[in-house]
């Protein structure tokens, strides 16, 4: 009865501060929690789920965890680095991440490319809904019920900008 789901932010905003040594690295982001899309096909596709969603079954799964994570009171998830160990490409960014009003600190392994002015950083993590005082969906008793843990695959791509 249940699906796999996929959701994904296109409105992620920020900065990252990448200077010659990492000691002085940084990076603030944020996106608005109502603009989060489910189900994408394409990323659909990438994560291997094979099922096919009827998109008012897509649309109702949104909402449904939209009312979860309040968004109306809760509006943007943060993610905020202020250190980075490791050698580059290969680094753990320590890191905190603000959702559902809750503040977590995370330790997050990330690949990082820097070339001609332009940068990409990628990496994912597994958090658990319940740390971000998060019931997981269920009905019926819990015959069908969402798994605490959340797989978060990141991929974060930026310009340089000239003060």
């Amino acid at each position: 009865m249940g699906h796999d789901h996929v959701v994904a932010s296109r409105e992620v905003r920020g900065y990252a501060l990448l200077p010659a040594g990492l000691a002085q690295a940084g990076a603030d982001f944020y996106f608005p929690v109502a603009a989060l899309s489910m189900d994408e096909p394409e990323l659909r596709r990438s994560a291997g789920f094979t099922s096919e969603i009827s998109a008012e079954d897509i649309e109702n799964t949104r909402l449904r965890m939209l009312r979860l994570l309040e968004a109306g009171q809760h509006p943007f998830a943060q993610i905020r680095a202020a250190r980075a160990t490791g050698t580059p490409p290969d680094l753990v960014l320590g890191a905190e991440l603000t959702l559902h009003g809750v503040t977590r600190a995370l330790n997050l392994p990330a690949k990082l490319s820097v070339d001609d002015g332009r940068f990409s950083i990628e990496g994912e993590t597994d958090i658990l809904q319940t740390d971000y005082n998060i019931t997981p969906f269920s009905v019926l008793g819990g015959a069908l019920a969402v798994k605490d843990p959340l797989r978060v695959i990141f991929r974060i791509e930026g310009v340089r900008v000239e003060n």
